[in-house]
C-alpha cells in the first residue's frame, strides 16, 4: 500500500499491518488494515445495524492528499505527534468522509484499499458481505468510495463448442449385408480466455461511533 493511500491511518499512529489473503475470506477482510491506535473492540452481534455510505472518489482522494500534505509539512513524524495533533488529523479525516457523528466519540478502526476486475457492488448485491465484515471488526459505520481507473484484461473460462460429423460402415452377425450410417456429435469445453475488464479501485473506512 503506498504512502499517500495509507496516510489516513499513519496520521493516527504507528504503521499498520496488512493482512494477507486467505481462501474463504471476503475481499474486505483480505485487504483490511487496522488503525494502530484503535482500541481492541469486540465484534458486533449478527443483528447489529451497520450504516454503509459511499462518497465521491475525488473527495476521498482529496482528503487523503490533504492528510499527506500535513504529514509532509510537519517536522515531527506523524507517529510522534501529540494526542491533540492526532485528534486534529482524525477530525479532518472524518470531515472528509462526510461523517456526521461526534468526532470525540468516533474511532477509526481501519481501512481497505484494493483494485479489482471483478464486479463488486457494496451498495447492492455485495452489501451483506461488507456489513458482515464490519460487524466482525466492531464497526458501526462504513464509508467507501470506488472508481473505474481504466481498462485491463482478465482470464475467464469461456465455453467453446465444436461439432463433428462422419460415417461408419460394417456388418452385423444378424445381417446378411454390409451397411453404413452417418453420425454427428457436439462437444463443449471450457477454455481460459483473455477478456476486457474494468479496473476498479476501492477505498473503505471502518468506524465505530460512540
Amino acid at each position: 500500500m503506498n504512502q499517500r493511500a495509507n496516510i489516513g491511518l499513519v496520521c493516527l499512529g504507528a504503521a499498520a499491518l496488512l493482512l494477507g489473503g486467505c481462501a474463504g475470506r471476503s475481499v474486505w477482510e483480505q485487504t483490511f488494515v487496522g488503525a494502530p491506535d484503535a482500541a481492541t473492540t469486540g465484534a458486533l452481534s449478527e443483528r447489529a445495524a451497520v450504516r454503509s455510505r459511499s462518497i465521491p472518489w475525488d473527495r476521498m482522494q482529496r482528503t487523503l492528499t490533504d492528510l499527506e500534505r500535513d504529514a509532509a509539512a510537519s517536522d515531527v513524524h506523524p507517529e510522534d505527534w501529540t494526542a491533540q495533533q492526532k485528534q486534529d488529523a482524525r477530525i479532518k479525516l472524518l470531515r472528509g468522509l462526510q461523517f456526521g457523528g461526534d468526532p470525540s466519540r468516533t474511532e477509526v478502526l481501519g481501512r481497505c484499499e484494493f483494485r479489482t476486475t471483478e464486479t463488486l457492488r457494496p451498495d447492492a448485491d455485495d452489501r451483506a458481505a461488507l456489513e458482515a465484515f464490519a460487524r466482525k471488526v466492531g464497526a458501526t459505520d462504513v464509508v467507501w468510495s470506488n472508481k473505474i481507473l481504466g481498462k485491463t484484461e482478465k482470464i475467464e473460462n469461456r465455453p467453446v463448442t465444436s461439432s463433428s460429423t462422419g460415417n461408419f460402415w460394417g456388418s452385423h452377425r444378424d445381417r446378411d449385408r454390409w451397411w453404413d450410417d452417418n453420425y454427428s456429435q457436439t462437444t463443449t469445453t471450457w477454455v481460459p480466455m483473455r477478456v476486457p475488464a474494468d479496473d476498479t479501485g476501492f477505498v473503505a473506512y471502518f468506524l465505530r461511533g460512540g
